[in-house]
């Protein structure tokens, strides 16, 4: 069997055994800041261990039989020498809570969620193969173009990842003895993110073709506004950033559309165009991609609160990023209050010291989360939510010639309901 592709860069980090080590036995039992945070454990990429081991590995299994013999570059060949050095600057910070160092625990441990993205490009591919009329050099060429399309939808991603590690060091409060690795942290996140990025942009080039060129820099465009437009967890926020927590289903809808659901639904999209039947299958696959995608968003968001502690002391080095307060149950919750002007969210907010620049907020946690909690009407909402995008991805891919990618790809939905 091949060697599996690798997702990211932050896999070079395999050769140096001994940092591996140190990151893989690594604990965080320290808040090095004042506000509280949740430590959740997801695995990268699907927050949340919400797909079955054994659907990735069936859809793994029917990759390795697809004509690919001829693409045995792993992503590890993508990257630059210069890149390993990072490695030795990895090591100072370790120990120092930084979420890159989460984020790149989680890769590294990760075997399945890490290629979600990649193997779903894929399973499309093979599934358009299906309908395809060409000719078999040109059916190569476009197997061979679908997983570079795979692999830098799987890049951009990761790059996204990192750059959400940064930390604000103005409003964030870090302890002094810990201000030299966070700005390196801060340095490496943004150095790598655009490292990736800029991997994903010549990879993109080399398909040459400028329709799947716009579709996947709409993507980067909508998850840049989406994901970087909310409150995190780990910081105080301000007046601007409480504006554009949603408070309502449609809001959610909307935030998770640009911030996560953009990504694949352009990548699938994308696929057609490379087997040029965008015009009969383009819209059915974006769909998909976009429902699975909040599907998905939902049922992560859903077992993130039902399964939070309220009074547990959380660890900010996580990488659940956004705040409670963007989750789904809390976008219900504030819409059957009828409280679109955000008046239910704003109880919960304390107002902190005027210490920074603007006037700035954190969360009273414990209640807010404990309101949600025993609001089981809301729960139920979120449920039938969850239930309406999945049901909305089967639809479309129902559409679609039987096969074995497709009973993946259904497989793959249902694991949300």
């Amino acid at each position: 069997m091949r060697k599996k592709l690798s997702s990211t860069v932050l896999k070079l980090l395999r050769g140096n055994q001994r940092l591996a080590h140190r990151i893989n036995t690594s604990e965080h039992h320290f808040s090095p800041f004042s506000t509280r945070q949740e430590d959740r454990k997801f695995p990268l990429g699907v927050r949340g261990k919400l797909i079955s081991d054994n659907v990735l590995s069936d859809a793994k299994n029917l990759i390795e039989r697809m004509p690919f013999p001829f693409v045995r570059k792993s992503m590890k060949t993508l990257m630059s020498k210069e890149f390993k050095t990072v490695t030795k600057h990895f090591a100072k910070i370790v120990g120092s809570g930084h979420p890159i160092v989460k984020t790149t625990q989680q890769v590294l441990k990760s075997k399945n969620s890490a290629q979600t993205r990649k193997l779903i490009v894929l399973l499309i591919s093979d599934l358009m193969s299906t309908t395809s009329t060409q000719a078999p050099p040109e059916e190569k060429e476009t197997y061979t173009k679908n997983l570079s399309l795979a692999e830098l939808t799987e890049l951009l991603y990761i790059a996204f990842l990192l750059q959400r590690g940064l930390i604000n060091m103005i409003q964030t409060n870090i302890q002094p003895n810990l201000l030299q690795d966070f700005e390196l942290g801060n340095k490496m996140a943004v150095l790598g993110g655009d490292f990736l990025l800029a991997k994903a942009t010549v990879m993109l080039s080399q398909l040459e073709n400028s329709v799947v060129l716009g579709l996947m820099a709409s993507a980067v465009r909508d998850m840049s506004h989406g994901l970087f437009t909310l409150p995190e967890q780990r910081e105080h926020f301000d007046d601007h950033l409480i504006r554009n927590i949603p408070c309502s289903v449609q809001d959610w809808q909307q935030q998770n559309s640009l911030a996560h659901s953009s990504l694949l639904s352009n990548a699938c999209r994308a696929v057609t165009v490379l087997h040029r039947k965008d015009q009969q299958y383009g819209d059915i696959y974006a769909d998909f991609g976009h429902h699975l995608t909040l599907a998905q968003e939902a049922r992560s968001d859903i077992e993130r609160i039902v399964k939070s502690d309220p009074t547990h002391q959380v660890d900010i080095s996580t990488t659940q990023f956004f705040s409670e307060l963007c989750s789904l149950p809390s976008a219900v919750v504030s819409e059957r209050k009828g409280s679109a002007n955000q008046e239910w969210i704003n109880s919960f907010l304390i107002r902190e010291d005027d210490k920074f620049t603007r006037q700035t907020f954190s969360l009273k946690r414990e209640k807010f989360l404990t309101t949600i909690l025993m609001d089981k009407a809301a729960l139920d909402r979120c449920e039938q939510v969850c239930g309406y995008h999945a049901e909305a991805a089967l639809s479309a891919l129902h559409t679609l010639p039987q096969s074995e990618a497709r009973e993946c790809l259904e497989k793959l939905t249902l694991s949300f309901i």
